[in-house]
């Protein structure tokens, strides 16, 4: 029989609040933690109307997930860490995931400035390969 591990995480926003593909009542929500993603962990980490309560950095051990205390990067550095082969940091038509660029830049991504700095970011990979 497979454990659950559970988290609990406070809701400072209204009941009902959505992040991660997941519904929050407010105050305290204890969800299972063995069934989160990486990417839902990351995001439920980065957003502050949602605290994670007596996990510490046990949090990231939990799902399996890496989660980084280092400070934020630009959206070009955050681009440069994601990982092509992972469906958690890239959409099915080849573009980054907001929700992992979030992770990484410590603030929201929108669609358009994603797009932004990744029509930049492939442009400049393409340079450096005719180099």
């Amino acid at each position: 029989m497979t454990q659950s591990k559970t988290m609990r995480v406070v809701c400072l926003a209204h009941t009902g609040y959505r992040r991660a593909g997941l519904a929050f009542e407010k105050g305290d929500n204890t969800l299972d933690a063995t069934g989160l993603t990486e990417a839902q962990l990351a995001q439920i980490t980065a957003d502050p109307r949602l605290r994670l309560e007596g996990q510490g950095d046990s949090v990231s051990a939990v799902s399996g997930a890496a989660i980084s205390s280092a400070p934020a990067l630009t959206l070009a550095q955050a681009l440069a860490q994601l990982q092509p082969d992972n469906p958690d940091h890239f959409t099915q038509s080849g573009k980054p995931k907001t929700e992992a660029l979030e992770a990484l830049v410590k603030q929201p991504v929108s669609a358009k400035a994603r797009d932004s700095v990744w029509a930049e970011y492939q442009a400049a990979n393409a340079a450096q390969g005719e180099d």
